[in-house]
C-alpha cells in the first residue's frame, strides 16, 4: 500500500514537472518569436526610412 502511494505521488510529480517544462518551452518559443518578429519589423522600418531619405 505504501509503495503504491509513493508511486502515485511520483507520477503526479513527473506530470507536474513535464507540464511545467512544456509551458516553459512554449513560453520561451513564443517570446523568442515575438522578439525576432519585432527585430525584423524594426529592421524593415529602418530600411524603408533609409530608402525614402535616399530618394529625397
Amino acid at each position: 500500500m505504501n509503495l503504491e502511494l509513493i508511486h502515485d505521488q511520483d507520477t503526479s510529480w513527473n506530470g507536474f514537472a513535464n507540464g511545467l517544462g512544456f509551458v516553459g518551452i512554449v513560453g520561451f518559443g513564443l517570446g523568442f518569436q515575438s522578439k525576432s518578429a519585432r527585430t525584423v519589423s524594426v529592421r524593415e522600418g529602418v530600411s524603408v526610412v533609409r530608402s525614402t531619405s535616399g530618394l529625397h
